[in-house]
């Protein structure tokens, strides 16, 4: 019963040591080739518009959470309020426009990415 704890300290320490090898350097978010430079030209953009979207759903939960949270004498439920039209239309509407947009220019860059390869393809038949 007692290695159940061992193991579960011991599987992290694993994780972690292993990735600090010195013949592979983490490079991942280095593109090297002129493809995976492009798919990092869309990430990069993409990682922020999330990251500014975590931190809008996140100050925006701990503020509710603080401005609603239950009161040492309050006995009674807050007023239930249902539907708010116009809100609802807002929270629909703006992740689907920021989808959208991520999404034209996901399609740009596949459809670069595929103009390349055949590009090459046709360079490597005639070579």
């Amino acid at each position: 019963m007692r290695r159940r704890p061992l193991l579960l300290l011991a599987l992290p320490l694993l994780l972690l040591l292993g990735a600090c090898a010195e013949e592979a350097p983490l490079d991942t978010l280095e593109p090297q080739g002129p493809a995976s430079r492009t798919i990092d030209e869309l990430s990069d953009p993409v990682f922020i518009v999330a990251g500014v979207v975590f931190l809008f759903v996140e100050l925006g939960c701990v503020f509710l959470a603080l401005k609603f949270r239950r009161r040492h004498d309050d006995d009674e439920l807050p007023e239930q309020v249902h539907g708010n039209f116009r809100l609802e239309i807002a929270w629909t509407l703006i992740p689907a426009a920021l989808l959208a947009v991520i999404s034209f220019f996901t399609v740009v860059t596949l459809l670069e990415l595929s103009d390349t390869e055949a590009s090459v393809r046709e360079a490597n038949d005639l070579g």
